[in-house]
């Protein structure tokens, strides 16, 4: 199992990620490996690629009025077009499921983990 943690400093995304919505461009999955749910992108270069988002946080910079966010990732299943360890290192790719955690966080869509009190 790989993992690869990176920092991304929050800042304004592109237009392109403002607009994104849940079931069109991307869709969470029941993961039967763990309690966290994947994302599969649905739309855009990346499409097809489903991961799942391991610990998050959030660094902040009070110095320099700025924070960072912080994670861990696993990529699950990629098109023909990427493999697994090239995704992994892909600085684009760790910066765009970056900029899509901020949005899923800034839109409230807190479905990362199974809902609490579940028993599965």
């Amino acid at each position: 199992m790989v993992q690869v943690m990176t920092l991304i400093v929050i800042k304004r995304r592109h237009q392109v990620l403002n607009n994104m919505k849940e079931n069109r461009d991307y869709v969470f999955l029941e993961n039967t490996e763990s309690n966290l749910c994947s994302i599969k992108l649905l739309t855009g270069k990346y499409a097809g690629v489903v991961y799942t988002y391991g610990r998050v946080s959030i660094v902040e910079d009070k110095s320099a009025d700025r924070a960072r966010l912080q994670f861990q990732f696993e990529v699950k299943i990629c098109p023909n077009n990427f493999n697994k360890r090239h995704l992994s290192e892909d600085k684009l790719f760790m910066n765009y499921i970056g900029d899509l955690l901020s949005h899923i966080l800034e839109k409230n869509e807190f479905k990362i983990g199974k809902k609490s009190g579940s028993a599965t």
